[in-house]
C-alpha cells in the first residue's frame, strides 16, 4: 500500500484534533470522582476574562477563554488567584457547546471551578483546564439567610443538587485528603 503524504498529514491532523477535543469532553462524574482527577478547586470571583487564538498548520485556528478567579482553594482553604481555561471564545464569536455560558463567566460572577493542569489543551496551548468542560464550573448565589449556595447541575454532575458552600468545601477537603 502506497500512502500519499497528504493522506498521512490528514491522518495526523485528525489525531491532533481528536486529542485536543478529549480535554473538552463532558463526562459523568460524581464529586468523589471529580476530586480524584483534579489538581484543585477554587471558589472565587471572576476578575478577568481573556481570549487566545492559537494557529497551527495542522489544526488551524483554535480559540481559548482564560478566566482569572480570585478566591480560595476548596482543597486546602488557602487564598488563591488562578487562571483557568477552556476551549471556545464567545467574545471572539467562537462558541463551543461544551463551554460554560457567557452568563456563567461574566466578570464579577462568583463561581466554583474544578481544574487540572493540561500541558497541551490543543495546538500547544498550556493552562489549568476547566475539568469536564462546563461540568467543572458552578455558579453560586446567596439564600435568604445569607448563606452561599453552589448551584447544582443535575444528575451526572459533580454537584448534582444545590448545596451549601460550607458543606461542599468540607466534602472536597475530606475527599482530597483521602485521595
Amino acid at each position: 500500500m502506497n500512502l500519499q503524504p497528504k493522506t498521512v498529514l490528514m491522518g495526523l491532523a485528525s489525531i491532533v484534533c481528536v486529542g485536543a477535543l478529549a480535554t473538552a469532553q463532558i463526562i459523568r462524574l460524581n464529586l468523589s470522582q471529580m476530586v480524584s482527577r483534579i489538581d484543585n478547586a477554587v471558589v472565587g470571583t471572576i476578575t478577568d476574562k481573556q481570549y487566545t487564538q492559537v494557529s497551527t498548520p495542522l489544526s488551524g485556528d483554535l480559540y481559548f477563554t482564560t478566566l482569572t478567579i480570585a478566591g480560595r482553594s476548596l482543597v486546602n482553604g488557602q487564598p488563591l488567584t488562578v487562571e483557568v481555561s477552556y476551549m471556545g471564545a464567545e467574545g471572539e464569536g467562537v462558541y463551543s457547546a461544551e463551554a460554560p455560558s457567557a452568563d456563567e463567566t461574566k466578570i464579577g460572577r462568583e463561581i466554583v471551578a474544578f481544574y487540572k493542569w493540561e500541558p497541551n489543551m490543543g495546538a500547544g496551548f498550556a493552562s489549568n483546564a476547566l475539568y469536564a468542560a462546563h461540568g467543572g464550573l458552578y455558579t453560586t448565589f446567596l439564600n435568604r439567610r445569607g448563606a452561599t449556595i453552589v448551584q447544582g447541575r443535575g444528575e451526572g454532575y459533580a454537584v448534582e443538587k444545590n448545596v451549601l458552600l460550607d458543606k461542599l468545601d468540607s466534602d472536597i477537603s475530606t475527599l482530597h485528603q483521602n485521595k
